[in-house]
C-alpha cells in the first residue's frame, strides 16, 4: 500500500505475521524513503496443543486467536490494502541452492535439477525459487519447496481473519533478511519449542539443522529438578539464565546437561560449514526470546571459540520507544514486514 505524504515522499506499509507453536505475533512498517518505522505491533496465543510441530492441528482456535490480533495491527495502519507476508515453520520447508546455465533456466529445468537434492512432489508440495546470482553464464537459484497441506491450513487460518497475506516464506528467510551480512553468518534462532541453526550469506539461508536445546525444554528442566510448577520454573529461568553464580548456582547442572549437547550440536553445524568448502564463519549471531538469557552468548562464545553476540534488531529499522522487554523475539515477525519494503 502506497500513501502521499506532505513531503512527497511515499509512504508504504508492510506487516509481518509470524506464526509459531505458541501463537502469532504481528509487526505493521511503514517505509518513507530509506527511514523504516515500527507503526504498531500485537501478540496472542494459541491454547494448548493447537499448533504443535510447526503445523496447525486446529485451524479455527489458531484462526481465532490470529483474527483478535489482526484487528490490533489494522487500527495502526491505514484502512486499505496493506501488503502482509506470514511465516511458514522450517520444520515444514526443504531447501536447495542449484546451479544451472543461465540460458536455460525454466520451470521444468529447475524442478528437475532441484530434485536432486529436496522432494519435489507436484501433488503435495508447493515450489518457489528466485534468481540470487548470476556468474559467468551460471545462474545461482535458490529453491524451497513445502507440504501443500501445511501451507493450505495457514492459508485457511489467515482468510478466517480476513488477512490475505501477499506471500507465505520460511522463517530462515525472514533471518536471513534481517540478519544477513556480506559474509557468511549463523544465525541461532533461539524458540521456544523449536531452535535453528542458520547459515546466511546477504540475505540467503544457505543451510538449517534443528538444535536440542528450547526455551520450555529448559523451563521443564527447572521445573522438574527444582520442583516448581512452571511458571515459577519460567521466572526463575529468565532472572537467572546460564549464569551458574546467580541464584546460589541452583541451575548450574541443568545448564551444563543441556548446554553440553547444544554445543555438540552448534559444532556439527560449523562442521558440516568448512565440509561444504565454505568459509568458517567469522560470527554468531543469536535470535529468538531464548537470546536474552544471561550470558548465554559469552558461555556459547568460550565453548565454540567463535564470537557470538546478540542480533540487532534496529540496525536497518528505526527502533521504537515502547517495544516489548525481550524484542529479539519478534526478529522473525520484523524480517517478515521487512519483505515487500526492502
Amino acid at each position: 500500500m502506497q500513501i502521499k505524504s506532505l513531503t512527497g515522499l511515499t509512504k508504504k506499509y508492510s506487516v509481518g505475521i509470524d506464526i509459531s507453536d505458541t501463537g502469532v505475533k504481528m509487526i505493521a512498517l511503514a517505509r518513507q524513503g530509506k527511514q523504516y518505522t515500527v507503526v504498531g505491533f500485537a501478540e496472542g496465543t494459541f491454547g494448548a496443543e493447537a499448533h504443535c510441530d510447526g503445523k496447525m492441528v486446529d485451524s479455527s482456535a489458531c484462526g481465532n486467536a490470529i483474527v483478535t490480533v489482526w484487528k490490533k495491527i489494522k487500527q495502526t495502519i491505514p484502512k486499505t490494502l496493506v501488503i502482509a507476508t506470514a511465516s511458514l515453520s522450517d520444520v515444514h520447508t526443504q531447501m536447495a541452492l542449484i546451479q544451472i546455465p543461465a540460458s536455460l533456466i525454466t520451470e521444468e529445468r529447475i524442478r528437475e535439477e532441484a530434485g536432486k537434492h529436496i522432494p519435489m512432489h507436484p501433488d503435495t508440495t508447493i515450489t518457489s525459487w528466485q534468481i540470487i546470482d548470476t556468474h559467468e553464464e551460471m545462474a545461482t537459484v535458490f529453491v524451497i519447496t513445502v507440504a501443500r497441506d501445511t501451507s493450505d491450513a495457514l492459508a485457511s487460518a489467515l482468510e478466517k481473519a480476513e488477512c490475505f497475506p501477499s506471500s507465505i516464506e520460511s522463517e530462515a528467510i525472514a533471518l536471513a533478511r534481517l540478519f544477513g551480512g556480506s559474509e557468511p553468518r549463523v544465525i541461532i534462532d533461539l524458540g521456544a519449542t523449536r531452535t535453528l541453526f542458520l547459515l546466511a550469506h546477504h540475505d540467503v539461508p544457505l543451510f538449517t539443522i534443528s538444535l536440542p536445546l528450547t526455551g520450555h525444554m529448559l523451563t521443564e528442566a527447572i521445573a522438574k529438578t527444582l520442583r516448581l510448577p512452571l511458571a515459577e520454573a519460567e521466572a526463575t529461568k529468565i532472572r537467572c539464565g546460564f549464569d551458574d553464580t546467580a541464584c546460589q548456582g541452583a541451575l548450574r547442572e541443568i545448564i551444563e546437561t543441556h548446554l553440553h549437547e547444544t554445543v555438540q550440536r552448534i559444532g556439527i553445524g560449523l562442521d558440516e560449514i568448512t565440509a561444504k568448502e565454505k568459509p568458517l564463519p567469522k560470527d554468531i549471531v543469536l535470535v529468538g526470546g531464548g537470546a536474552h538469557l544471561k550470558k548465554i552468548d559469552s558461555i556459547l562464545a568460550k565453548e565454540l571459540g567463535i564470537p557470538v553476540t546478540q542480533g540487532n534488531m534496529w540496525s536497518i529499522v528505526q527502533e521504537p520507544s515502547n517495544f516489548p522487554e525481550h524484542p529479539l523475539a519478534w526478529a522473525v515477525a520484523l524480517g517478515l514486514a521487512l519483505r515487500d519494503l526492502s
